[in-house]
């Protein structure tokens, strides 16, 4: 099914079960999607030929997952069992990456853009890490003026000392302004 905000397979028929929800053998279910069946979707559309679907499923499918720096896809991680298979979501995933088409498959290109949830799993993904820099740059910049005012407070001071200090001499020498 399409949507304005994401493309993918659903888990159920139109209208049989749940639109929204958690089936426990596929994961979560969101507006008739289901994670399982989109994910198992990308094999499937690769091994067809089908890269128009399967772009479409692989970009949701990379914004949603947030690999980390190591490489690392963290929901998949997260979603997998800890104890008994770590990997398996991001095996998976790495598995249906890599179908080929099967021989004699017509191949149909992608013609279309990013879906809306990939441009918001984008933004997000390096919008919070940019808003942290600029609040960070933001204080550093506040901070520095803090400190040349109070330097130039400081220096205000020293000559305002400099200057008692001189008319102390003075008045001690005798030589009264």
């Amino acid at each position: 099914q399409d949507r304005a905000w994401a493309a993918g397979f659903r888990e159920y028929e139109r209208g049989s079960e749940l639109e929204n929800g958690f089936e426990i053998d596929a994961g979560p279910v969101v507006d008739g999607f289901g994670t399982a069946a989109s994910a198992f979707g990308i094999a499937a559309a690769r091994a067809n030929g089908r890269f128009d679907q399967a772009y479409a499923l692989e970009t949701e499918m990379s914004a949603a997952s947030w690999t980390l720096p190591d490489g690392t896809m963290f929901f998949p991680r997260v979603v997998s069992h800890a104890a008994d298979a770590p990997y398996l979501g991001e095996a998976a995933l790495q598995y249906f990456l890599t179908v080929q088409p099967a021989a004699g498959a017509p191949i149909v290109a992608a013609t279309s853009g990013p879906s809306g949830l990939v441009w918001f799993g984008l933004s997000v993904y390096f919008g919070v890490p940019l808003a942290v820099v600029l609040a960070i740059a933001r204080e550093m910049r506040a901070l520095g003026r803090r400190s040349r005012s109070a330097k130039a407070g400081l220096s205000l001071q020293l000559r305002a000392r400099r200057c008692v200090r001189r008319a102390c001499r003075r008045r001690v020498a005798g030589r009264h302004p």
